[in-house]
């Protein structure tokens, strides 16, 4: 973890069933150490862990490769229900630090060769390294050496390439990744080439972020290695995020059960509305653990209690998805980071009114929100941002802001076709489509708010959502 400072590839990525706790996590970090320098927890104890994890998860990810004790791990594992995503813990080797891949690989192979629990079945995944590329880089050598010093990507790749062509000529066609912070990423862009899945980790608590800020900051910094992983024609997943309770630090706002629940409310929200697929830190405190933060990580207590805050997640039902639509345009929001030039949009969050995408380069989560059916809200995909009619100076605003449940400026009616605003202006959203119409400085229509009066600037507004035809409401259409 990051301190301050194909159909079978598709198979790894089935949907979680995201639910609280009401929710369930889609993967969670499972440390089988029994101390900070390693050792191995007995099957029973690990059996033990299982029982308790598959209440709030269907995955498990771990970190290192020992024989008997993944061959623990997995057994368990399948004993109540869970994949596991394996791993191997390697380094970069420096006069400092020694690789430990080449005993790692041998085990690998080892419960390939002499046992059947290495499958496409029970296996979801392996990283050949977590995090060595940060600890070269960023804590190592590679730090003043820099990007030019190919020892620690060439290193790294040529572990991800021995591990594949073993399990392929094996016809394990689970995906084989390199596991790391997201800089590394931007840092090597060859990474989104070489690996089969690009694997991530974000940590908004060691950003110095409230956890208020966490989530938000965790879907900015993901939207843009998305972006990238897209264009690499690669999916994409989370491998580490999560919040401690305890502990001090210059960069970490807070760290406090309170703390944790809002964050973890937030991230499970946010992963369930961006269909994310991302393993948690982590399950279970860790009392061996080096510092007071480190040792305060799980959502569950050592003694396998789950933290109270955690326990009161609540994510409700999955939402909508609806494409609003003006004419033959359609209603967007601005994405953070931008699909075409690989950098952040200036125009992030703000309402916009264009044709709809088409083909497989379009940017499609613009335009798509999520309606949240009890409060009313509309979710933008793009910007994880809800929208919003705001007042200023005597008139109404239409823009994007955090999302609230609370707040009537987000609660939105539909009303003969019209998108209505349930504040006390009750505005309606206008999108000018006559010729000689305003637009933005880059050509796209301007969409605001006036009182609802039926006018045809006030264009009829048709939700529609990618299921098979049916009659909404009144005014509403579905459409495939």
């Amino acid at each position: 973890m990051k301190v301050p400072s194909s159909l079978a590839i598709a198979a790894a990525f089935a949907a979680s069933s995201v639910a609280a706790l009401d929710a369930k996590f889609y993967g969670i970090n499972y440390d089988f150490r029994t101390s900070q320098w390693g050792g191995c927890k007995d099957f029973h104890t690990i059996a033990e862990d299982f029982n308790i994890l598959k209440e709030v998860t269907n995955n498990v990810r771990i970190y290192g490769t020992d024989f008997e004790c993944a061959k623990s791990v997995i057994e368990a594992a399948h004993n109540s229900g869970l994949k596991v995503w394996l791993g191997l813990w390697s380094e970069v080797g420096t006069a400092v630090a020694t690789d430990s891949f080449p005993s790692q690989n041998n085990a690998l192979k080892e419960l390939v060769n002499r046992t059947k629990l290495i499958n496409n079945d029970d296996i979801l995944g392996i990283q050949v390294s977590s995090e060595a590329l940060y600890r070269y880089y960023v804590q190592g050598p590679g730090k003043t050496t820099g990007s030019n010093d190919r020892h620690g990507i060439d290193t790294v790749l040529g572990h991800l390439k021995t591990v594949r062509s073993h399990l392929r000529d094996h016809n394990l066609t689970f995906p084989v990744v390199i596991s790391d912070i997201m800089d590394m990423y931007t840092k090597f862009p060859e990474l989104y080439d070489e690996v089969d899945v690009v694997a991530v980790n974000q940590f908004s608590f060691w950003e110095n972020k409230t956890a208020e800020e966490g989530a938000h900051f965790t879907f900015k910094r993901f939207q843009e290695q998305e972006t990238r992983a897209k264009r690499a024609g690669k999916l994409i997943l989370l491998h580490e995020a999560g919040w401690s309770t305890a502990g001090e630090n210059p960069v970490v706002k807070e760290a406090s059960p309170r703390a944790q629940g809002v964050f973890t409310q937030d991230f499970l929200t946010l992963v369930a509305r961006q269909n994310l697929n991302a393993f948690y830190f982590a399950a279970f405190d860790l009392p061996s653990n080096p510092t007071e933060i480190e040792r305060n990580f799980g959502i569950h207590y050592a003694d396998r209690a789950l933290k109270r805050w955690v326990e009161e997640v609540h994510v409700g039902a999955p939402l909508e998805a609806v494409r609003l639509w003006a004419g033959d345009n359609v209603i967007k929001a601005h994405r953070y980071w931008n699909a075409d030039d690989d950098s952040v949009n200036k125009n992030f969050g703000r309402v916009y009114v264009a044709k709809p995408s088409v083909g497989r380069s379009g940017v499609w989560d613009d335009e798509i929100w999520l309606r949240d059916p009890d409060s009313n809200i509309l979710y933008s995909k793009s910007s994880n941002l809800c929208l919003e009619s705001s007042s200023e100076n005597d008139t109404q605003t239409l823009r994007t802001s955090p999302c609230s449940n609370v707040t009537n400026d987000q609660k939105w009616s539909f009303v003969n076709g019209t998108i209505v605003s349930q504040n006390d202006a009750k505005f309606c959203i206008q999108v000018d489509v006559n010729v000689n119409r305003p637009t933005t400085p880059n050509g796209n229509l301007v969409v605001n708010l006036s009182p609802c009066n039926e006018q045809p600037t006030q264009a009829s507004l048709i939700v529609e959502r990618p299921t098979s035809p049916s009659r909404l409401a009144s005014g509403w259409t579905a459409t495939c």
